[in-house]
């Protein structure tokens, strides 16, 4: 059982075992692992702190199961807004995260995270969309274009991010990426959320 104690907030904010370094909040807790511990302070002052090394084998191993398996089906969360408005574009965007995820994660590196675009970067959704539309008859959907850009990493000794700002860089693509924006800003604007795909699949009962 998770081991319980009654602290203030006063008392929580000044422990200095609690200066967290990955500090997680909503409006009702904080938590970090520390020292292999997980801690958790609610806002009503309770602490609580879970050690996972007190759980069986068979339970680490179930964790380690879901962890992955959440991880990677995360990676694959999309917004509304996002990829090229249609099915196949969605489905095409969220299997190349998946798919980087469960690279990254199987590649031995010893960061949970993959690196990512600066937040100054141009969106990699916008650079994909835009070399589909540059080079309609190399690259049929962002699937195809993301394999461009790890290619183009490959070839100049670069990481995901750097390949993306050689081609955000180049002047048919930037330029490409500027109209994107504004049609999708004309898009939002007039509420047009809704694909042609949608609508047939609705049509057809998919």
């Amino acid at each position: 059982m998770a081991k319980v104690e009654m602290v203030s907030v006063a008392q929580a904010v000044a422990d200095p075992k609690l200066a967290f370094t990955n500090f997680r909040k909503n409006g009702d807790y904080a938590s970090d692992w520390i020292a292999g511990r997980l801690h958790i302070i609610w806002r009503d002052g309770m602490r609580q702190t879970f050690d996972p090394r007190r759980a069986s084998v068979s339970v680490r191993a179930e964790a380690e199961r879901n962890g992955f398996h959440q991880t990677i089906i995360d990676a694959g969360a999309m917004g509304a807004d996002e990829g090229d408005g249609t099915k196949q574009g969605r489905m095409a965007e969220r299997r190349r995260r998946m798919t980087e995820r469960m690279e990254h994660l199987a590649s031995g590196s010893d960061s949970w995270e993959k690196p990512r675009l600066s937040s100054g970067a141009v969106a990699e959704s916008l650079v994909l969309r835009a070399l589909v539309r540059v080079f309609p008859d190399r690259f049929t959907d962002t699937e195809a274009a993301s394999k461009a850009v790890d290619t183009l990493a490959a070839k100049r000794s670069l990481d995901r991010a750097g390949a993306l700002k050689v081609w955000a860089d180049s002047q048919a693509i930037a330029l490409a990426i500027v109209d994107i924006r504004a049609e999708d800003a004309k898009a939002r604007a007039g509420g047009l959320s809704e694909s042609a795909d949608d609508i047939l699949g609705e049509i057809l009962g998919e």
